[in-house]
C-alpha cells in the first residue's frame, strides 16, 4: 500500500516536529511513487516542496543539490521516496553533522542503501516477511476455493526506526 507509505512517513515527520519538508525522488508518471506523495501530502501538517523527476533526466546530481539547498533554506526534514543511492544523496548533510540534529530524514527501503548510511536512515518497508505471509495466505485461499476473481491485496507498510529522526522514537505511528 504505497499511499500508506506516504501517510506513515508524514506521521513520523509530524511526530518529530518537522514543519518544512522536501520530497525527493518522485518520478513523474510513476504511479507507485505518486501514490506515496499523495499519502504524504494528505497527512503532513507543514510545508512541502516537491520537484518531480522527469523521465530520462539525469536526476542524481540534481537531487543532491535540491536536498542540500532545502537544508540551507531552513527546511527541517525530507521524505525520500526510495533509498536508491541514499549515502551519496545525504553526504553533504552528513559532512556537517546536520542529521538528525537539524534535519530529519525518512525514506522508503527499496534498495537497502538507507541502512548503510551514517547515521542509518529511518525507513518504511512492506517487509519481506509480510509480503511472504500474504502470498502464502493467498495461495492457501486459492487452493481451497479455486481461482476466481482477480485478487488484490494491500500490504501495510512498517516503519524501521533508526537514527535519522533523532534519538526519541516518534509516537503513535499507527495507520488508521
Amino acid at each position: 500500500d504505497n499511499y500508506a507509505v506516504g501517510k506513515l512517513a508524514a506521521k513520523a515527520l509530524n511526530a518529530v516536529n518537522c514543519r518544512r519538508v522536501i520530497v525527493i525522488g518522485v518520478l513523474e508518471g510513476h504511479v507507485i511513487m505518486e501514490k506515496r506523495l499523495i499519502g504524504f501530502r494528505r497527512e503532513f501538517k507543514g510545508e512541502i516542496r516537491n520537484e518531480p523527476r522527469i523521465p530520462g533526466e539525469n536526476y542524481y546530481i540534481r537531487d543532491i543539490l535540491m536536498l542540500e539547498q532545502a537544508w540551507k533554506e531552513g527546511f527541517d526534514g525530507a521524505f525520500i521516496v526510495t533509498d536508491e543511492y541514499a549515502p551519496q544523496l545525504i553526504s553533504p548533510l552528513t559532512q556537517v553533522n546536520a542529521i538528525p540534529r537539524e534535519f530529519k530524514i525518512i525514506t522508503f527501503n527499496g534498495s537497502g542503501d538507507g541502512m548503510s548510511c551514517n547515521p542509518p536512515l529511518t525507513s518504511i518497508s512492506h517487509g519481506t516477511e509480510h509480503v511472504v505471509e500474504n502470498i502464502l495466505d493467498l495461495l492457501k485461499e486459492i487452493s481451497r476455493y479455486g481461482h476466481g476473481a482477480r485478487i488484490r491485496k494491500l500490504i501495510k507498510p512498517h516503519i524501521y526506526l533508526n537514527k535519522s529522526l533523532g534519538e526519541n522514537e516518534p509516537c503513535d505511528l499507527s495507520l488508521d
